[in-house]
């Protein structure tokens, strides 16, 4: 709020159908995602679904939305963004240039999607698992489920909108870096401790774990975000001022806490002698 950000309280009124929910016997879906474990973490990731019924944004046409874990790189203008060729939701790469597409970046076009809300509501909390076309969870799962015949089945989104982080870093091109997986406290920890607590697991050739991806990725990006003025880190605003970090958590009350991750992972990247610091 120091920072002039509007902050929205928004209480959404299929609320009851996730805090209701219990996926502990359900060990498939508990390794697919960690929010099937957190039914608080799964709200707030289904929280953008009614971001087009907020009255606060009911004079916006389009709204440019991204997670709480992203940096921006570069600028993000409206050329950007493919607005003529968005009928209701465009969204960017995942893995591949192909669907499934990533809802951590979407370019919402509000009065169709308003239209559609209630409709978009029922087929996700009709779905028990909460699993969809092709095996998709959550709300990346419903995203690509319900708007995919109107996205023409692409990601209309350029990908430097949503460059991911465990991906091959492209520090010079990406505008948006999307901290999939692990965040930045637990690239802390890894550096110090070489273990990596994600319950996720990939594999990858030439890399130890989740965390080993992401760590190195990140030692190449460290350049932009230590320049970055304001960064989103789980749920709270963070302000970045040079390597002194505070936190805004919404959990129990506001309060400010100091944070040491940056210095960390920096020692982490010098240490392995690793590109970007």
């Amino acid at each position: 709020m120091k920072q002039n950000v509007t902050v929205i309280h928004h209480t959404p009124a299929w609320l009851d159908h996730i805090s209701n929910r219990n996926y502990s016997d359900q060990p498939l879906l508990l390794e697919r995602s960690h929010l099937y474990a957190n039914p608080s973490l799964m709200i707030g990731a289904f929280l953008r679904i009614d971001i087009p019924m907020l009255p606060i944004l009911s004079a916006y046409n389009f709204i440019f939305y991204t997670d709480v874990d992203v940096v921006f790189l570069q600028p993000v203008f409206v050329s950007d963004l493919p607005i003529a060729s968005t009928s209701t939701v465009s969204m960017a790469r995942e893995l591949t240039e192909k669907p499934p597409c990533n809802s951590g970046v979407q370019l919402y076009k509000t009065t169709p999607m308003r239209q559609q809300h209630a409709a978009f509501v029922d087929l996700i909390f009709s779905n028990e698992r909460l699993s969809f076309q092709g095996g998709v969870q959550l709300v990346n799962g419903a995203f690509n489920h319900f708007y995919g015949e109107s996205m023409h089945d692409q990601c209309l989104l350029d990908g430097a909108l949503n460059t991911i982080l465990l991906t091959p870093p492209q520090p010079e091109g990406a505008k948006v870096l999307h901290i999939v997986g692990p965040k930045l406290q637990l690239y802390a920890t890894y550096a110090t401790t070489d273990n990596c607590t994600f319950p996720v697991t990939i594999e990858r050739q030439g890399y130890l774990n989740i965390c080993d991806i992401g760590a190195r990725h990140l030692c190449v990006y460290l350049a932009r975000v230590m320049s970055t003025i304001v960064v989103w880190l789980l749920g709270g605003l963070v302000i970045v001022e040079n390597s002194y970090v505070i936190c805004v958590y919404e959990t129990q009350g506001d309060y400010l806490a100091e944070l040491t991750w940056l210095d960390t992972v920096v020692s982490f990247c010098e240490k392995r002698a690793l590109v970007g610091v």
